[in-house]
């Protein structure tokens, strides 16, 4: 949602782009971003990240998820410096990655697990807040699990045997 102090309105930023600049910039006053679903805030290669970070500029930025770290933990980086840079203390994502970042695999590029963590939680947790699904609705009914177990058929099975000795492989390289 954009909002003004005085009225709120709202445009979706992936549907248009440049609508959505024009009705934000359009805005009187202190404008306060929130972001919605920010997971979807990637690395510095995606393009909602590059087009949020290049167009909109608000004195307030609010980012809320339930997922706060996706596939790779570098997105926390773009998380966090999407409200402020200053939350992480590094300037740029290349002195995050060397000081909080463990990399590995093949081509010892890929994340592969976090380092100075309390730092890091140290850093970030007094802007964090974690809700329930009771702290948000009491009559919230709890999730519900059905396994259902399947054979597998012969050609299925050796996949999962070679991608199993593949991720061994990696695994004592590292």
């Amino acid at each position: 949602y954009l909002w003004d102090t005085q009225q709120p309105q709202s445009a979706s930023f992936d549907k248009s782009l440049m609508k959505f600049i024009e009705k934000f910039e359009a805005i009187k006053g202190k404008k306060h971003l929130i972001i919605d679903e920010s997971h979807l805030i990637k690395n510095q290669s995606a393009k909602r990240t590059k087009n949020i970070f290049r167009f909109v500029k608000s004195e307030f930025t609010t980012i809320c998820t339930a997922t706060p770290i996706g596939k790779n933990a570098s997105d926390l980086y773009f998380q966090f410096a999407m409200m402020d840079k200053r939350i992480i203390g590094e300037e740029n994502y290349g002195g995050f990655e060397k000081k909080f970042l463990l990399l590995g695999g093949i081509d010892g590029e890929k994340v592969v697990a976090l380092q100075n963590t309390k730092e890091l939680s140290d850093r970030i947790s007094p802007y964090i807040s974690f809700l329930t699904k009771k702290d948000i609705r009491e009559d919230m009914p709890e999730k519900k699990y059905r396994k259902i177990f399947f054979e597998m058929n012969d050609r299925q099975k050796r996949a999962i045997n070679y991608i199993q000795g593949l991720v061994s492989q990696i695994q004592s390289k590292m």
